[in-house]
């Protein structure tokens, strides 16, 4: 029984990640710490823009941090939520049976839904 709700905690973990864009929100964000990076080694930009842009640069890469919590905390949740009604998925999640099943089951949906939707 364990095993199924494993599989549905994967399947709704994947559909999250999907869904949530989760990569491009990575991209954006390592592509602003490049811009940041080179506001801030560039010489040719006086201090007094470099702070309003490190400012502006803060603000953008903690709003995509946030958004990357939040996809987390809701994966983290479904975990929960399951662990609620069934108290041993921790003890398989934990294991290492468990993070390989975890991770069959995963790559498994995720090239399922890919090819199915081709």
């Amino acid at each position: 029984m364990s095993h199924i709700f494993l599989l549905i905690v994967c399947i709704l973990s994947v559909e999250i990640l999907i869904k949530s864009k989760l990569l491009s929100i990575i991209d954006l964000l390592l592509k602003v710490f490049k811009k940041l990076a080179y506001v801030v080694t560039s010489k040719n930009i006086s201090d007094h823009w470099k702070e309003k842009a490190v400012l502006e640069y803060a603000l953008v890469i903690m709003k995509y941090s946030v958004q990357i919590l939040i996809i987390f905390l809701s994966i983290l949740s479904f975990f929960l939520i399951i662990d609620f009604f069934y108290n041993d998925l921790y003890i398989l999640i934990l294991s290492l049976t468990g993070l390989i099943e975890s991770l069959v089951f995963s790559l498994g949906y995720f090239y399922l839904r890919k090819s199915i939707l081709k």
